[in-house]
């Protein structure tokens, strides 16, 4: 799966998971998805399972930090970066 496909996957996971009618585009990429109440920890929990099983990427528990999680430029940077390291391992 390229990152396209994963990034189509997450947006629709958010639209259908935590945004509740709200667009995924309206969220701007950079804020805080925890500070403005898209997620809280059950929905970090959530997204993670999705992350694993859906996509297929191990999510360890040293990286569920907000560095990776706390907005979509985030998630998607953190996930790209898990994609080019899985790429190298095989």
């Amino acid at each position: 799966m390229n990152i396209q496909a994963v990034n189509e996957k997450l947006k629709e996971f958010f639209e259908n998971n935590f945004l509740y009618g709200e667009s995924f585009d309206d969220i701007n990429g950079d804020e805080s998805l925890i500070d403005k109440g898209y997620v809280d920890s059950i929905g970090i929990i959530s997204l993670v399972a999705f992350i694993e099983n859906a996509i297929g990427i191990k999510v360890y528990d040293s990286e569920i930090v907000p560095e990776n999680f706390d907005s979509i430029n985030s998630i998607y940077a953190y996930l790209k970066k898990k994609m080019n390291t899985q790429d190298k391992a095989v």
